[in-house]
């Protein structure tokens, strides 16, 4: 069975499958996590800054709370993804990732994984969750999913 085939694996899951996040960073950079004042602290200790530095920087000023906040968001993403290749992104805070990060469960029927498989990959999705594309690309695809394992 290709990598590609065993994307969807997962008996448990309610529709039969589960889904590897691919990492390409969309939901990033289409959501904009709120959270509350333990997850901020928790920012700070592991990046190692002030309260006060962590509020001038990273919280969104817009947000009027002090017991919760938004991460603030540069160049269209949230402050912390990191682009590591041009397919491939990751979370400079993933040990202290807040709830609602930790609580996303990419799958391929979600509009943001169909998103980066479209604009990283040149794939999409039919409706039986068989990817689709060139057979370059699919194989391309496949190649790095391969490497996923070695870049946790």
């Amino acid at each position: 069975m290709s990598v590609i085939a065993q994307l969807r694996t997962g008996p448990d899951d309610v529709s039969g499958m589960a889904f590897v996040c691919l990492r390409c960073g969309t939901c990033c950079r289409k959501y904009q996590p709120q959270i509350n004042f333990t997850e901020a602290r928790l920012i700070v200790d592991k990046l190692g800054i002030s309260w006060e530095e962590w509020l001038s920087s990273y919280a969104d000023s817009r947000w009027p709370g002090e017991d919760s906040f938004l991460i603030r968001q540069k160049d269209g993403a949230c402050i912390f993804l990191e682009q590591i290749s041009a397919v491939l992104t990751r979370c400079a805070i993933y040990n202290v990732r807040p709830a609602a990060c930790l609580e996303w469960q990419p799958d391929l029927f979600r509009s943001e994984c169909r998103q980066g498989l479209l604009r990283y990959w040149h794939l999409e999705v039919d409706s039986s969750g068989r990817l689709t594309g060139p057979s370059e690309d699919l194989t391309a695809f496949e190649m790095f999913l391969k490497s996923l394992d070695s870049t946790f």
